[in-house]
């Protein structure tokens, strides 16, 4: 009778796996404070909780099948690194798990009234002490992970933002200090400045210190990503209006290289993150702009915006001379530039880390013989239902 009871609550729980998953995501909005994208930002997902507690089922059916956390450890550990990610905190990672736990106490509840049988009181405590072993289980391993990557993540923005100290130092150093010498000519010396002249220090001193804040502002963003407890709210944005709209903007600059920039598709107006998109999306056209050698006296940088199967991609390719092959393992490393550069070397490693934030992918790929393909996604929202 016991092995009966354990197939009929573990049939139940497999039942109801989907919809305990739609409810945990909706009270974590509600307790937390988060946003529903944020939970579980994509449908692969939003399809694993389900799949754990279908392990979870197995385990109360036969836990000598094998070590539960065997069974779903791939599972939490994208679960984990979603949550470092996203900038969630271990309570919240706790808090997360108690309120699963809840649902599913209350799943098993309901298996019990519909069971045919009478349920000996002996046997219904043991069906729940191990239904709360394997929730907590969940959760600690879940935290486990979190705290390993963590840490590591810790020490390892340390280390950068001593190398970033001593960089921005030095950088800010060279915009400031070419935008000094240039207002002390235009103050000693612009009457007499013919008026191209006059004009192109103007441009220099708002070009250095355009540069200068956006390279404080990059790394800020790296060093503060949002908070899964909504203190710092995320603006959002129509994403086809941020790409047109940022074009628009570039077209000038880039022409002023000899470079022509092609948006082919600038995708729908769904809500996107309106400080980090912005943010890798001008890094990676900059970067296609001011690397490209121009060969012929014309260049093209071309913007698409495509249908990826968890959200959206965007890709920028460029004809220009490509990454230099000792430079593509580390590209996206900070302060790696070529010898060619005048950046500082943070714009790839910003675009990672906000790409990341946002809870996409970015990548790359170098052209047969011109040439480079930049592709970053970022997730829509779960579907519902």
């Amino acid at each position: 009778m016991p092995r009966q009871l354990d197939s009929h609550v573990a049939s139940h729980l497999r039942s109801a796996a989907v919809p305990i998953t739609r409810r945990w995501v909706e009270l974590l909005v509600e307790r937390l404070g988060v946003r529903p994208e944020r939970v579980l930002p994509t449908q692969s997902l939003l399809n694993h909780i389900p799949a754990v507690l279908s392990q979870v089922a197995d385990f109360l059916q036969d836990p000598t099948d094998g070590p539960l956390d065997t069974m779903v450890r791939k599972d939490l550990s994208l679960l984990a690194d979603l949550r470092r990610r996203q900038g969630f905190t271990l309570r919240e990672i706790l808090e997360e798990f108690a309120i699963l736990s809840e649902l599913v106490e209350e799943t098993l509840t309901e298996a019990a009234d519909s069971y045919p049988h009478q349920i000996e009181r002996a046997d219904l405590i043991r069906l729940v002490g191990r239904l709360k072993d394997a929730v907590y289980l969940l959760g600690s391993e879940t935290a486990a992970r979190f705290r390993t990557w963590s840490a590591r993540q810790h020490e390892e923005r340390v280390r950068l933002l001593e190398g970033y100290t001593a960089m921005l130092s030095h950088e800010l150093g060279n915009r400031l200090g070419a935008a000094e010498t240039a207002v002390r000519l235009i103050v000693e010396s612009g009457a007499q400045l013919p008026p191209e002249r006059l004009e192109r220090l103007h441009e220099l001193i708002l070009r250095s210190v355009k540069s200068g804040l956006e390279t404080v502002q990059g790394v800020r963003a790296l060093f503060h990503p949002h908070g899964a407890d909504g203190a710092q709210a995320i603006r959002a944005l129509p994403l086809g209006s941020v790409i047109r709209d940022a074009v628009h903007q570039m077209r000038v600059p880039a022409a002023d290289r000899g470079i022509e920039l092609h948006l082919s598709h600038a995708g729908p107006e769904e809500p996107i993150d309106a400080e980090r998109f912005p943010l890798v999306f001008f890094n990676l056209v900059t970067n296609a702009i001011r690397h490209h050698d121009v060969p012929d006296g014309a260049g093209h940088v071309v913007i698409d915006v495509e249908d990826d199967a968890e959200g959206w991609a965007v890709i920028v390719r460029d004809d220009g001379p490509g990454i230099p092959a000792e430079l593509r393992d580390r590209v996206f490393e900070p302060m790696v530039r070529s010898a060619q550069g005048d950046g500082a070397g943070l714009g790839l490693a910003i675009a990672r880390e906000a790409v990341e934030q946002m809870g996409g992918t970015i990548a790359f790929e170098a052209a047969p013989e011109r040439g480079t393909v930049f592709r970053f996604t970022i997730p829509r929202q779960p579907a519902a239902g």
